[in-house]
């Protein structure tokens, strides 16, 4: 087998860069080419300008998010600052503007894989970026790692919630803006790559039904859990146990539910099953930037408590109240909140199209699509099974050790032997 050392091309922090250290762990990285990254100096300087500040100006914990401490600052290249300073900000940018913006990025990146002089396998990279590496490493192995369904199966769906629920939404118009260059990109995609990487099994089978990908092209990878946004070690060690929840007074169900508030999330299905509910057996927490119109957060207020947009600390406060968690979303890649509940030892009640490593009746529960009745059938089962709660949370807890950044790296590097 041929050396194998890949270039990964990413735009922004996605996942806290979990792939490319677990290919680091194996010695399979040979750089990580991304947008902006906060290196080691930079904290160093931070934290000065904050001493001298006296309080007044905190950036360090800003910048810790662009940066993976336990990957080494010279396996990082990044574009320079001055690339920045001349784009404009993306905060009132239209969806297409935002798209060509990213695509600018995306093709900067690929620029600096052309010019790094070390020899690379292969090419790493997300959904949408395939064809800017293919134009500068022609004859480079290029690995898409597919990070939602495809959307010949998205776009239909999205479109008839529009018409199913459109007083749910806020912006009415972003499908039309953006659906044919989300069409075209995919084309690209399938074009310039040479094998994908699919995070769940549903995005797998979309690729080969959908996109009409040959079967042999597509490898299931699925993400770490991401245990050290929440002071957790990469692995879990042999006597670790469970979070225990604490029991309530009052014996209601705590439901959580975390992720952007917008149609795809299933949000609405979620608030109007809460409602058929008796609102003495449970109490609801919905945690995410709200992407749905006002009216409806004040109507289901009552049943409900909308928390925002989260930091980490909060966050993992929510995971830990929580009894079950509940994300019956429409689409997805591989929801990283479904992870994340895992590993806190929820049970996790979900849809297939979550791409999700849930086992229905093992982890928690599989339920229909866009299935009002469903949802309720699953929180009726365990406010009147207390026991499953306890059973399915310690499942989910057991099954997502084995999703740690060690184990991640190693079926990374079984993927890589097989396709070099």
């Amino acid at each position: 087998m041929k050396d194998i050392n890949i270039a990964f091309h990413q735009p922004g922090a996605r996942r806290n860069y979990a792939l490319p250290l677990a290919l680091y762990q194996q010695g399979l990285l040979e750089h990580l080419f991304t947008d902006f990254y906060a290196y080691s100096w930079m904290i160093k300087w931070a934290k000065v300008i904050e001493k001298l500040s006296n309080g007044k100006i905190f950036v360090t914990e800003k910048l810790s998010k662009r940066r993976q401490n336990d990957l080494p600052d010279d396996k990082v290249s990044s574009l320079d600052w001055l690339f920045f300073l001349s784009s404009p900000s993306k905060k009132n940018f239209s969806y297409r503007e935002s798209y060509l913006l990213n695509q600018k990025i995306s093709f900067s990146i690929a620029q600096l894989i052309k010019n790094h002089r070390k020899d690379i396998s292969h090419i790493y990279c997300y959904t949408w970026n395939s064809k800017n590496c293919k134009t500068f490493s022609e004859n480079t192995p290029v690995i898409t790692d597919q990070i939602q369904s495809v959307i010949k199966f998205f776009v239909p769906m999205i479109e008839t919630e529009l018409q199913k629920n459109s007083d749910w939404l806020k912006d009415k118009t972003m499908i039309n803006d953006v659906k044919d260059w989300w069409m075209k990109m995919e084309q690209e995609d399938k074009e310039s790559t040479d094998f994908f990487f699919a995070p769940s099994n549903s995005v797998k089978e979309s690729l080969i039904n959908d996109l009409c990908i040959d079967e042999e092209k597509v490898f299931l990878n699925p993400y770490p859990a991401p245990f050290w946004l929440y002071g957790y070690n990469t692995c879990f060690k042999e006597n670790s146990t469970r979070i225990m929840r604490s029991s309530t007074s009052d014996n209601k169900l705590r439901i959580l539910f975390v992720g952007s508030l917008d149609l795809r999330k299933g949000i609405s299905y979620l608030l109007q099953a809460l409602r058929k509910l008796n609102p003495h057996k449970f109490a609801a927490r919905i945690v995410g930037s709200i992407g749905i119109n006002e009216s409806k957060v004040k109507e289901y207020s009552d049943i409900a408590t909308f928390m925002g947009k989260l930091d980490k600390p909060e966050l993992a406060k929510q995971y830990e109240w929580a009894d079950v968690f509940v994300f019956p979303s429409l689409s997805e890649g591989s929801a990283g909140v479904i992870y994340e509940a895992m590993a806190f030892g929820l049970p996790v009640i979900t849809t297939k199209s979550s791409g999700s490593w849930v086992t229905h009746g093992m982890e928690g529960q599989i339920i229909k699509e866009q299935s009002i009745e469903q949802i309720i059938e699953a929180l009726l089962m365990y406010m009147e099974n207390l026991n499953l709660i306890d059973l399915h949370g310690q499942n989910a807890w057991e099954k997502i050790k084995s999703f740690n950044i060690e184990e991640t790296g190693i079926r990374l590097k079984n993927l890589f032997s097989l396709i070099s």
